[in-house]
């Protein structure tokens, strides 16, 4: 089904909106280190190398495109909601007329299994520092996340169709750590990064 059948039903917009968005660095680091204040975690990190200024810019960038899909949904007069790709969200793909993901390609594919309808349209926006990304728009079509409404109310978009594959796997030693493809990204050398 294309994107704008979902979308345009006789030129009406979505009702329900959700967001779902990723944890920041910033905010994956404070989850596991729940007893830190932010300042004493900023402590923690730099006597750990870390480049504190990229993690906080990384944070204000998905916060500050959170607030501004907020604002455009509002101005658009449409129910939405907002939440952490950790929360409870399954119950809330299904409210949802539209799933918008915040973040980069993961976030995306974590987010696509959840939903169950082909009807069911998402989109992506990263408002990171990356390039590459296959499902999100990239960081500079993001900055204005109004201009993406407007280009999906005139049709002025592509879409892009993707098909699942369910693997299923049988076999001895299954349930051992796993190895994600993404934890490679995330090393330097021997050391890794989080």
């Amino acid at each position: 089904m294309k994107l704008s059948s979902c979308l345009l039903i006789a030129l009406r917009w979505p009702q329900r909106v959700l967001g779902i968005s990723k944890l920041s660095s910033f905010e994956f680091l404070k989850a596991i280190h729940p007893d830190l204040s932010n300042n004493q975690l900023l402590n923690h990190l730099k006597k750990q190398n870390k480049d504190l200024d990229e993690i906080l810019a990384e944070h204000h960038r998905q916060l500050a495109c959170e607030r501004d899909l907020a604002q455009v949904l509002r101005n658009l007069n449409v129910s939405y909601r907002i939440i952490k790709r950790i929360g409870d969200v399954n119950r809330c793909v299904d409210w949802s007329d539209l799933v918008i993901v915040i973040g980069g390609d993961g976030t995306f594919l974590l987010t696509s299994k959840l939903i169950t309808s082909n009807a069911k349209p998402i989109l992506g926006i990263d408002p990171h520092l990356r390039t590459g990304n296959t499902f999100t728009l990239p960081m500079e079509s993001s900055a204005d996340i109004g201009s993406i409404f407007e280009k999906l109310r005139t049709r002025n978009y592509t879409v892009l169709m993707r098909s699942r594959i369910r693997t299923i796997m049988t076999g001895e030693g299954l349930y051992r750590q796993p190895f994600h493809v993404h934890e490679k990204s995330r090393t330097r050398g021997e050391r890794r990064i989080e």
